[in-house]
């Protein structure tokens, strides 16, 4: 599907004419997701993160020279602070006490195995994954640490079998608020999503075949959102569910003349340019976490002056949970864990990474 616009502005005329115009709303009048909103917030108590949309602005025109020389200018401005709640996925307090703890030599998933008839942990060692039996032949979990622990085969597995930088960034999720395996945190807050925009336009009937004109057009935008996880990122609190911090200055000069060549044959020139300017960098750029839990590669690039070009957290998909943390029916392969870290797909931040 595609589409043409055209869009046309104003000009002044001989007498001065002007315009003015505000809308306001706000939380006060928004009513309460039962599911999302349904625990208040730890920190401000509130059920309904703060919301506030206000939009303002006007426009003048009149003449500079009677009859001859004119103007016309417009601004609008927008003040838009979002609050957003989400339902996410993060891991248990069974699994964050056993996996990969100081204290537990077993990574106890018992609880997913339980969760429907056919869930077991099979040992990735064994079996051929692609191979004649596609991943058959392969054995359940049985360490000696498990069985030890009383659990049945394929319901854990022994710590020393996990990776150490999987259990650093499972240490970075935030506890569960609600019960459950999946759907199991409930957050609330909120970005904002300012804009400026303005344009000036001069007209002049230059003669009585030739008229004139120029404009000169001005947007800048602000675009910001905390995220769920907080520094582990994931879906954000901003404008459809954006996560980082993004700035973008749009500018555009026109210029044109219409020249009568005779009563019946006019003639339309046309000149225009337009400059489109974004920058878009994740939450906690200058930092480096995905090297700080031995995940090498990810916030270095050799060659390349650094800057922010590879800093901040990386988008990790752990599952196939969606970026709000619903589960699609795939917990017995994956926890159904939602995602995190920044990056297209996890919350909307096209980030230098």
């Amino acid at each position: 599907m595609a589409g043409v616009v055209a869009s046309q502005t104003k000009s002044g005329s001989n007498t001065l004419h002007g315009s003015a115009f505000g809308f306001r709303r706000s939380d006060a009048t928004q009513a309460r997701d039962p599911f999302a909103q349904r625990l208040p917030d730890k920190v401000t108590g509130r059920f309904i993160p703060p919301s506030l949309y206000g939009i303002f602005g006007g426009s003048i025109g009149g003449p500079v020279v009677k009859d001859k020389l004119f103007f016309f200018g417009d601004y609008q401005g927008t003040r838009s602070k979002v609050g957003q709640s989400w339902l996410q996925t993060v891991p248990t307090n069974l699994v964050r006490s056993t996996c990969g703890s100081a204290t537990s030599l077993i990574c106890d998933l018992s609880e997913f195995v339980a969760a429907s008839s056919g869930n077991v942990v099979y040992d990735p060692a064994t079996g051929v994954q692609g191979g004649p039996n596609n991943g058959q032949n392969r054995t359940l979990f049985n360490d000696p640490n498990c069985a030890a622990a009383g659990k049945a085969p394929g319901t854990c597995i022994d710590n020393s079998r996990l990776s150490p930088q999987a259990v650093a960034l499972l240490n970075q999720y935030p506890v569960p608020n609600t019960s459950g395996l999946i759907n199991n945190i409930s957050r609330g807050g909120n970005g904002i999503f300012n804009n400026d925009q303005f344009n000036i336009r001069m007209d002049d009937q230059t003669t009585t075949k030739l008229h004139t004109f120029g404009r000169y057009s001005f947007a800048n935008y602000t675009l910001s959102g905390a995220t769920v996880f907080g520094d582990l990122g994931g879906v954000g609190f901003g404008t459809g569910g954006f996560g980082g911090q993004s700035k973008s200055r749009d500018q555009s000069i026109a210029s044109g003349f219409d020249y009568a060549l005779s009563p019946s044959i006019l003639t339309d020139f046309r000149f225009g340019y337009v400059r489109y300017h974004v920058n878009v960098v994740p939450n906690g750029v200058g930092t480096k976490p995905a090297e700080a839990v031995g995940i090498p590669g990810l916030n270095t690039i050799p060659g390349i002056d650094e800057g922010d070009f590879t800093t901040g957290q990386p988008s990790y998909f752990v599952g196939d949970s969606g970026d709000n943390g619903a589960d699609t029916g795939k917990i017995s392969q994956t926890g159904a864990y939602s995602r995190f870290g920044f990056g297209l797909g996890v919350n909307r931040c096209n980030c230098p990474l």
